[in-house]
């Protein structure tokens, strides 16, 4: 992962973290005492794995806002992409839609407990025709998702269990809120894609 990305993932996230928490105050989300909610992006790309004996697609993980790691054998992620895939950036990229879930904490996932992955698209880049107002030529490249210390989804959250003590921001967005957090999502993957 290099410096630059991290950088960028960086900056990506400081404008999504001032509206999650300015929802968080709106929305009235409690959080444990001395504890807030933390975010971060990461950066998944889209590449051919040519080590399996049938070629195909997978994500490898290029980048995170949170930290940068320096020895590159120690960081590299590549997971296949697929519907059933434990990863929500595979399961975005697959369906082609955002998903949100929570991480299972029995696999490795740290102090992260909630995802948000949006898939990377392309489009435009050899043609300009359009179909229902959408590039014709469209080509998903990745995914970025934004992890979170809390949980997204409370849907089978048992009263009183730690998922639903420690429901986060992300779990209470209505669809006008959720569109105006994917809208920063798609621009945070494009500055961060494009330098910009």
């Amino acid at each position: 992962m290099s410096a630059a990305i991290t950088s960028r993932l960086s900056a990506a996230l400081a404008p999504i973290q001032r509206f999650l928490r300015r929802l968080a105050k709106s929305y009235g989300v409690v959080y444990e005492a001395g504890d807030q909610e933390n975010f971060q992006l990461c950066l998944w790309l889209r590449r051919l794995d040519l080590a399996s004996q049938a070629p195909t697609y997978a994500l490898e993980l290029l980048g995170s806002s949170t930290f940068q790691n320096r020895e590159p054998w120690a960081m590299k992620r590549d997971v296949p992409i697929s519907s059933d895939s434990p990863y929500a950036a595979a399961q975005a990229v697959f369906n082609g839609l955002p998903i949100t879930t929570n991480l299972d904490q029995h696999k490795n996932s740290g102090l992260w407990h909630g995802v948000l992955a949006v898939p990377i698209t392309v489009g435009g880049f050899t043609s300009r025709e359009m179909v229902a107002g959408r590039p014709l030529d469209q080509l998903t490249v990745g995914a970025l998702t934004l992890d979170s210390t809390y949980y997204v989804d409370g849907s089978e959250a048992a009263a009183g269990s730690d998922v639903a003590r420690r429901l986060g921001v992300l779990s209470r967005l209505g669809e006008q809120h959720t569109n105006e957090l994917l809208s920063l999502l798609y621009s945070a993957a494009s500055a961060v894609l494009l330098g910009s």
